[in-house]
């Protein structure tokens, strides 16, 4: 819920909204743009920066949710879900496909390997656009219509800012809490799950930063590039699993057909794949509790009573 206060013209009500209202429409621009350069179909980067544009927006609906207007979020939030799920398949395939064309040059027979390239490659194309297509039909310019500060708390001048200031502040350290949380159980064992939980939460942490810094830009510093850091890191090892189970299935369905000579091909790869994802593993646990402490430095704690639930 918004703070507010009986008192009105407050200092900086109207400052305030015009940062969180600039910050929106960057957003919105941003997530247009990635799907102008997505349509064209010759931009390898449109789909991620797509996949990127839709969080960072739906971090600012969920950071702004009492100040927008509740149509148009509500609009923005489930076309903005339409599209991740649209998009999500096909950017894990782009990344497959890109891995195994790499890992090609390490294996020693490339019979097997050729084939799933082939067959991947096949697959990319057609579905790039089908998803066009689908994206064609998201009516984006007129939901995103309306996302912009009610007046009701702005322009009458009745949000206390000091108080907003703290419940943002606690908004973000609730997703710093959760990504802690979620880190320290993927270093302690770091399954797949438990380390794709802690790519999202830090995520989720470093989304907030950026609402909180665009809001209060004098109150973030020297935060966001050890999570950018700390997210490659979970990142490279959620690709590597990614491409271990397509592997893994990949051998499933050859061993059906009795293929046996090109089941031992891609599971010489799957111990490739294995030793890659083990050095990554080892590199998370020796960085991520340096970039936690680097992430912390130089930023101000409010004294603020702080929530244990976990961020939406």
């Amino acid at each position: 819920m918004i703070p507010h206060s009986d008192a009105r013209s407050l200092p900086g009500a109207d400052a305030l909204a015009e940062r969180i209202a600039d910050g929106v429409a960057q957003r919105c621009k941003d997530l247009a743009r990635a799907i102008a350069r997505y349509h064209a179909l010759d931009d390898p980067e449109a789909i991620h920066d797509l996949r990127v544009a839709s969080r960072r927006l739906q971090a600012a609906l969920a950071m702004w949710s009492g100040m927008l207007r509740r149509g148009a979020r509500r609009r923005t939030k489930r076309l903005l879900q339409r599209v991740r799920r649209l998009a999500g398949p096909v950017r894990d395939l782009e990344i497959t496909l890109d891995a195994f064309r790499r890992r090609r040059q390490e294996a020693s027979d490339v019979g097997a390997i050729d084939q799933y390239i082939a067959l991947l490659a096949g697959r990319v194309e057609p579905r790039r656009r089908k998803v066009s297509q689908r994206l064609r039909r998201v009516e984006w310019p007129h939901a995103a219509q309306g996302l912009r500060p009610r007046r009701k708390a702005f322009g009458a001048g009745i949000i206390d800012v000091q108080a907003w200031e703290e419940t943002v502040h606690a908004s973000a350290a609730r997703c710093e809490r959760w990504a802690d949380d979620t880190i320290r159980i993927a270093l302690a064992a770091p399954e797949d799950e438990l380390v794709h939980a802690a790519r999202i939460a830090v995520k989720k942490w470093r989304y907030a930063l950026e609402c909180t810094r665009e809001a209060f830009p004098e109150t973030i510093t020297a935060r966001l590039q050890p999570l950018r850091e700390l997210q490659q890191l979970l990142g490279g090892i959620t690709d590597l699993m990614i491409e271990r189970r397509r592997l893994e299935k990949r051998i499933g369905r050859l061993l059906e057909k009795g293929q046996d000579e090109e089941v031992r091909e891609l599971e010489a790869i799957v111990v490739l794949v294995k030793r890659d994802h083990a050095a990554a593993v080892t590199r998370f646990q020796s960085m991520a509790p340096m970039l936690l402490m680097r992430s912390r430095a130089s930023v101000p704690a409010p004294d603020i009573s702080l929530s244990t639930e976990r961020p939406a």
